[in-house]
């Protein structure tokens, strides 16, 4: 997640945590449960309690996502996120200057 993604954390659960809403909610489910996998994982009697098959699914999932996001691509959509909400921004300054001339008979 670090070199796709761009967070970084100690650990992947501090990584999960900071990717947050960046992840699909199905891969943040399959994150949430790898992260609880690998947190029993060194622990004897509840390793024994994790489903390695889902482990190994999702631990899947989110390769195959992490290896489909290119990082420029990423930085893409946070450009465009960012001139969107400027330009939101812009628009409804000019309606409210507008709007305030208009009510004060200037135009």
């Amino acid at each position: 997640m670090a070199n796709r993604l761009g967070y970084r954390g100690v650990n992947l659960q501090q990584q999960v945590a900071k990717a947050g809403r960046d992840l699909p909610r199905a891969l943040r489910r399959d994150a949430a449960f790898f992260v609880q996998a690998e947190a029993v994982a060194y622990h004897p009697r509840l390793n024994q309690l994790v489903d390695r098959s889902k482990a190994n699914v999702s631990y899947g999932m989110l390769m195959k996502y992490l290896q489909g996001t290119p990082r420029r691509s990423r930085f893409k959509q946070d450009i465009m996120r960012a001139l969107g909400s400027v330009s939101l921004a812009m628009i409804v300054v000019f309606v409210v200057v507008i709007w305030s001339m208009v009510d004060r008979g200037i135009l």
